[in-house]
């Protein structure tokens, strides 16, 4: 009886690192640095030549998330995520380790598309409430960022 548990426990153990392999590998998928080229908020788009874009910049890593300073004051805001790709669409939960929004979490979905990153976050609504769509609309509540890998030069 107990070499049937524990070889129960040890194809249990064996199961269990491999299913943390895709979300390992789903996660190496977004580290790097990425630049905004879109954001649609309560309607209206921003482009890449809009300076909220044009500032919007952010380092993904095993560590989290550095949002960088749009000033250029070397005050980055510092946070961290947790992943759900076995839901459509997939799930990114945001949380704020600093600033406003210091604890609190943003239910968020994502798709990775290439060197493309697209976010869909709750804006001017409840942070829990998660976006079912990837838009951000006047009325939804929602903000829409579109980001690409940025390439070493």
């Amino acid at each position: 009886m107990i070499r049937l548990a524990l070889v129960a426990l040890i194809l249990f153990a064996r199961v269990t690192v491999h299913a943390a392999e895709p979300a390992a590998d789903e996660e190496k998928k977004l580290h790097g640095e990425w630049q905004a080229v879109e954001i649609e908020a309560r309607g209206k788009k921003a482009g890449k030549d809009d300076d909220q874009v044009k500032n919007f910049r952010l380092v993904i890593d095993v560590r989290g998330i550095t949002l960088a300073d749009p000033t250029g004051g070397g005050k980055d805001r510092k946070k961290t995520f947790k992943l759900d790709f076995s839901k459509s669409p997939k799930h990114i939960d945001i949380s704020s380790l600093d600033g406003e929004e210091k604890n609190q979490t943003a239910a968020c979905i994502y798709k990775l598309e290439k060197d493309r990153l697209t976010i869909c976050m709750p804006y001017f609504k409840d942070p829990t409430v998660r976006p079912k769509e990837f838009k951000g609309g006047a009325d939804d509540g929602n903000m829409l960022i579109t980001l690409e890998r940025v390439k070493a030069k």
